[in-house]
Order: C-alpha cells, then sequence, then structure tokens
C-alpha cells in the first residue's frame, strides 16, 4: 500500500500535466482545445489502442453520415496516432538524458 498511493500520485499529476500543457499547445498551434487534450491523453494508451478507440468514437456518434464519417476519420485517426508516436519519442529521449544523473 505505501507504493501505490505515490505511484498514483505521479500518474495523476502525469494526467494534469498534460492537459495543463495540451490547453497551452491548443493556443499555439490553432486546433481545438478538446482534440488538443485527447491526442496528449493518447500517450497513456499506447498505438493500438488510440487508433481503436478514436475510430470507435468516431462510428459511436450517431448522427454522423458516412461522409461525416469518413472526413472526421481522416482528420483526427492519423492526429491520434502521430500524437503517440510524439509521446513515445519524447519519452525515450527524457528517459537517455535521465540515466546520465542517475549513474
Amino acid at each position: 500500500m505505501s507504493q501505490i498511493i505515490p505511484a498514483v500520485a505521479i500518474i495523476l499529476m502525469a494526467a494534469v500535466g498534460m492537459l495543463v500543457f495540451s490547453a497551452v499547445l491548443d493556443k499555439i498551434l490553432k486546433i481545438n482545445p478538446c482534440l488538443a487534450m485527447g491526442i496528449s491523453m493518447c500517450c497513456y494508451i499506447g498505438y493500438p489502442g488510440s487508433q481503436i478507440v478514436a475510430e470507435e468514437v468516431i462510428r459511436g456518434t450517431a448522427e454522423l453520415s458516412e461522409a461525416e464519417n469518413n472526413v472526421c476519420t481522416q482528420l483526427i485517426v492519423p492526429r491520434m496516432v502521430l500524437g503517440y508516436f510524439v509521446a513515445a519519442i519524447t519519452s525515450i529521449v527524457a528517459a537517455s538524458i535521465a540515466v546520465g544523473f542517475m549513474f
């Protein structure tokens, strides 16, 4: 139990930090704030999951026509997948810098 509380705290702090950072970046990149936060949350899901979740959310929206569904898929899914890959590369760079301080 003594290790669970700090782990949960770190996960929550990381999520809040990602949401705050994406709120700042949506102003710089001029994209929808909800889309920016969705892209940043793809870091937790991983590659196949981020694509599956994005496609299922688009498919689950009942009021979209087939043409609107295709447009949303072409706009959202690549951004979600790219967001994960950017996060993966950033975490590798951050880990390689942190290792230099550890040893």
